[in-house]
């Protein structure tokens, strides 16, 4: 019997048991969404917007939300982009590469809360005897536009260090504003590696493991007052740069499937993807693609290998409380937010994420009755009670894992020996 793949059309429901008519399909549900966008502007018409600003461009892709596709449609400025990763020796290529935000992240040694070196500088390594290898990811403006049948993910090309956020724009979620830092940041740095035993990213070594969230965030403090654990916010402010780049959910067919082969029994060092040749890719080191690490923008396994803990949002039952404020992380805690929705209470792969137009990046699993290959094509895990987040699975995770997995089913006294440690930095 053929594979059949249901879609769901304006009440009516369709299999479809071949390439053409699976496309045809896909191409019906955006004819009738229009329909229906049209429809709700000529009943209720929207203030028109300010003009954008001179020389602005916007990047973006749209999800098709009731189609089991995990690929976007490219939109705006976006059209007619690609995207193709390394494998091995043989490079990829972006055509956001010349384009801000993603032209301005780039690898660099950071001593003391500041960059040293960059990736190319002489005095640049990998291995340095004292730092952190990070990926530098400047400030940018996006927006989610929100309707009946799809949702649209737009960046803009402007630097939000000199020029004002367009019409309907905000600033990417872990550079706004905090009471610490009421100007936010230009800039912030992501671990390009989990960390070692000494909290340190570089290439080389074991990861660090079997340590609580708590643990995790003092080992990462005492760094430094610039230093902390990896948070939702910085999370969120990488998928956006990676879907409106990649047009995927999943990322383990767009870029590699990550450490994650079922036969896998341990934790893989550090630097498995240094030898790709361009800053997004997977290794090929071994035949089996999913025994090779991966990475996207220069940061290595943000799926695979091993889980990482995130800082910055906690859950009471379904309830789920955001937080942007570093200086009020703590576990168990209804500080920040409590975001407008509900998160699933079930587990399986994502099919639905909720949206709360004023927190519009926290963006969490409302439906899990997916499958692998289709919508956002991850795994979702919950519980009741107080709960924390880890995020990416770990080296035998299989088609679980990816940029999207995530997992919401453990106290932050958790501790096991597939969950580590990134590092952030906050200049």
């Amino acid at each position: 019997m053929p594979n059949v793949n249901k879609i769901k059309l304006e009440g009516e429901h369709y299999d479809i048991e071949d390439t053409q008519a699976r496309n045809d399909a896909y191409q019906a549900m955006i004819a009738a969404s229009e329909a229906i966008d049209l429809v709700n502007n000529i009943i209720d018409p929207p203030d028109p917007p300010d003009p954008p600003p001179v020389g602005a461009n916007f990047y973006g892709v749209r999800w098709y939300k009731t189609t089991s596709l995990t690929t976007l449609e490219r939109i705006q400025d976006a059209a007619g982009m690609t995207f193709s990763p390394s494998v091995g020796a043989a490079a990829g290529r972006s055509d956001f590469d010349d384009v801000y935000p993603w032209s301005g992240i780039k690898l660099c040694l950071v001593v003391n809360g500041a960059p040293a070196y960059y990736q190319g500088d002489p005095g640049f390594t990998l291995t340095p005897a004292a730092g952190d290898i990070m990926a530098e990811i400047p400030a940018y403006y996006y927006q989610v536009v929100e309707s009946a049948l799809h949702r649209d993910y737009v960046i803009c090309d402007l630097d939000p260090s000199t020029n004002p956020a367009p019409d309907g724009f905000v600033l990417s979620p872990r550079h706004m504003a905090t009471p610490g830092n009421p100007a936010g940041w230009d800039k912030i740095y992501a671990s390009a590696y989990t960390l070692n035993s000494s909290y340190r990213s570089i290439s080389g070594n074991a990861s660090i493991v079997s340590i609580d969230r708590p643990t995790a965030r003092a080992g990462c403090r005492n760094r430094g007052t610039q230093y902390q654990l990896y948070d939702y916010a910085t999370y969120c402010t990488i998928w956006m740069l990676y879907l409106v780049e990649v047009a995927n959910w999943d990322s383990q067919i767009a870029i590699g499937p990550g450490y994650t082969d079922a036969a896998n029994t341990a934790q893989i060092n550090t630097g498995g993807a240094d030898s790709v040749a361009w800053h997004s890719g997977r290794a090929s080191g071994n035949a089996i693609a999913a025994r090779n690490a991966v990475k996207y923008r220069g940061m290595e396994n943000l799926w695979g290998n091993i889980w990482t803990w995130c800082d910055g949002i906690n859950f009471n039952d379904s309830t789920i409380y955001v937080n942007l404020n570093p200086a009020t992380y703590a576990d168990g805690s209804a500080a920040g937010n409590a975001l407008v929705y509900a998160k699933a209470t079930a587990n399986g792969f994502i099919k639905s994420l909720g949206f709360d137009p004023t927190f519009p990046f926290a963006q969490i699993c409302v439906d899990a009755t997916g499958a692998d290959g289709t919508f956002v094509s991850d795994y979702y895990y919950q519980s009741t009670a107080w709960r924390a987040l880890f995020l990416g699975g770990y080296w035998a995770n299989a088609g679980s894992a990816g940029l999207f997995y995530f997992y919401s089913n453990n106290l932050a006294s958790y501790v096991y020996t597939r969950i580590g440690a990134r590092l952030l930095v906050l200049p």
